[in-house]
């Protein structure tokens, strides 16, 4: 007998108006428009806000300068195996201000932190200013990442899974964390996924225009990060697999891509618009040097050079050739995982990273959207399998183990598959959509309470399985939680408590008196009562600061007054006890 009220278990004809309603808005055009745009008002309204409140990160300091370098004086040489572009864009508004760089000076410089301190030197009056324009530039690549997303799932699943695409992306406490920053990180993101999208449109349609266009983005993705350059072996590793797929499961395979002489014959194509966009992107300087004209430092340049005769032109530009080199040489320095040190990396750590620094509900949706449909389509394989591979190539073979953000690009190709949600096989049950599209909102919900809850603290965001971001040195350091960012933070707390100066051990390249932070170094002659140390110094020492950082380990055990972003540590001398009492 039916009890009165509504009982979901019961009354299924209630349970279908209200599925079938959700399920008819998500097939409405102006509903996508609306939620689109209300989450991108969101993004927006967070990550702006946000930039105000943090100083500059490390990275930061030496990127936009080199940007302005470029611009002005024309000149590719700088970085540390940095390459230009990235460092370009957010620069090209600094053209309309009164900007200003030695550019006279810039030819004897290869070191952007050095271009970096100029920089500072000459634009100390609206030095801030500065930098919160190339980070405004930094949100738009942001802005752009979501909507590749979503044509990109859209191409794959349908408008609504785009919808649930950017909507992630939007929201995703780490993707605004360095969205706006002026670093490499969210423009490599842009161009990573604009090149799965093309990847799969070229396999679709082989042909000039989807060549131009892998090509294109191909080329742009390299001169973003050189970490990108990785796609011109995986893409082929990718095709191998898809053609022995074909081979061996020829009965089984859904022949969603056309895999044939013309595929082939296209992809000769490709690396022909890769290398003209290159070119294009440094001008042609130094493009055809010949072999004897290069330093090679790493020892692949150097085998290469062995091979081939010094008389052979490289079909590049010189600072391009060279720069990578440099990036191969470099050996990548300590790593820090789980309260450990080593020189050589650790195999699990962005498995671990991964695992404590994005949301919860984010990894739930992925579980979810792969049982919602078990079988992986071969339209989906290029967008798996590349992200799987980088993922083993920055687990195994690279040691550059400083950061979450050497991955990012994964986090929208995970809303890109948890797209996939609303991709039904024919015979799911109304129930399982219901289910699904039910769960999927919730979890869209709770992510955007996290991003909500934590502004503008989103660097060292870390889940509630790792114990929140208090917890995170525990776990990881670097860019994963301190880049300097909270410099704000310690100049409030030291007009809110009155403090005049303090003894400071700061992680970061940009200078406290910028902010109007009075301070001594950390170990210098009489001791101020107030301290204040950067997490990455106080549980990494002398590993991030060698002058300091030994003095400041032994604050460890010590209660800290305040914490700061959960970066900076502030200590009273005059109050000082023990962390268990």
């Amino acid at each position: 007998m039916n009890r009165k009220g509504w009982n979901p278990f019961l009354q299924i004809g209630q349970l279908d108006i209200m599925g079938n309603y959700l399920i008819g808005l998500l097939g409405s055009c102006r509903f996508r428009v609306l939620l689109i745009s209300l989450f991108l008002g969101l993004n927006l309204s967070l990550s702006i806000s946000s930039i105000f409140q943090k100083s500059i990160t490390y990275d930061e300091y030496a990127i936009l300068p080199q940007g302005l370098a470029v611009l002005k004086a024309g000149t590719f040489q700088l970085g540390s195996g940095v390459p230009h572009m990235a460092a370009v864009l957010p620069a090209l508004p600094l053209l309309f201000t009164s900007a200003k760089i030695n550019t006279p000076i810039l030819s004897s410089i290869t070191d952007v932190f050095q271009v970096g301190h100029i920089f500072l030197g000459m634009n100390i009056e609206h030095y801030l200013f500065y930098f919160s324009i190339g980070r405004l530039v930094s949100i738009l690549a942001l802005v752009v990442v979501g909507f590749l997303a979503y044509g990109f799932a859209k191409s794959l699943y349908g408008p609504s899974a785009g919808l649930i695409a950017a909507v992630l992306v939007f929201i995703s406490p780490n993707l605004i964390a360095h969205g706006r920053l002026v670093t490499t990180d969210i423009y490599l993101t842009a161009a990573m996924i604009g090149s799965l999208w093309a990847f799969n449109f070229f396999l679709k349609f082989p042909g000039g225009k989807s060549a131009i266009v892998l090509g294109s983005v191909l080329g742009v993705v390299s001169v973003f990060k050189f970490s990108g350059i990785l796609l011109y072996a995986v893409f082929p590793l990718v095709l191998v697999f898809l053609f022995l797929r074909r081979q061996i499961f020829r009965s089984a395979a859904d022949c969603y891509f056309v895999l044939n002489k013309k595929t082939i014959f296209w992809s000769l194509g490709v690396i022909s618009v890769v290398m003209v966009t290159i070119n294009l992107c440094y001008l042609f300087d130094g493009s055809f040097s010949f072999l004897r004209d290069y330093h090679f430092k790493s020892t692949p340049f150097q085998i290469f050079r062995n091979i081939w005769s010094d008389s052979v032109p490289i079909p590049l530009p010189y600072f391009f050739i060279e720069q990578i080199d440099r990036q191969l040489a470099d050996t990548g320095g300590f790593a820090y995982l789980l309260g450990e040190f080593n020189n050589t990396g650790f195999w699990n750590y962005y498995l671990v990273a991964f695992l404590i620094k994005l949301p919860i509900p984010t990894m739930l949706l992925c579980l979810l959207a792969y049982l919602s449909n078990w079988k992986i389509d071969e339209r989906e394989i290029p967008m798996l399998m590349t992200a799987l591979l980088f993922f083993l190539f920055f687990s195994l073979v690279s040691h550059k183990n400083i950061g979450l953000r050497y991955l990012l690009f994964i986090i929208p190709v995970m809303g890109i598959w948890t797209g996939r949600i609303v991709h039904f096989p024919v015979n799911t049950s109304f129930r399982a959509h219901y289910f699904t599209i039910v769960s999927g909102s919730l979890g869209i919900l709770w992510i955007s309470i996290i991003s909500v809850s934590i502004w503008p603290n989103y660097l060292p965001y870390f889940n509630s399985l790792s114990g929140g971001a208090s917890q995170g040195h525990k776990y990881l350091l670097d860019s994963n939680l301190d880049w300097g960012q909270d410099l704000l933070f310690l100049k409030e707390y030291m007009i809110k408590e009155k403090i005049h100066s303090v003894d400071l051990a700061y992680f970061g390249m940009v200078h406290p008196h910028i902010y109007g932070i009075r301070f001594k170094p950390l170990g210098a002659e009489k001791p101020q009562r107030y301290v204040a140390i950067s997490a990455n110094i106080l549980w990494g020492g002398t590993r991030f600061d060698a002058s300091s950082g030994h003095k400041a380990v032994e604050f460890q055990k010590l209660q800290p007054s305040a914490i700061l972003g959960h970066t900076i540590y502030v200590y009273d001398t005059h109050a000082q006890r023990p962390k268990d009492e």
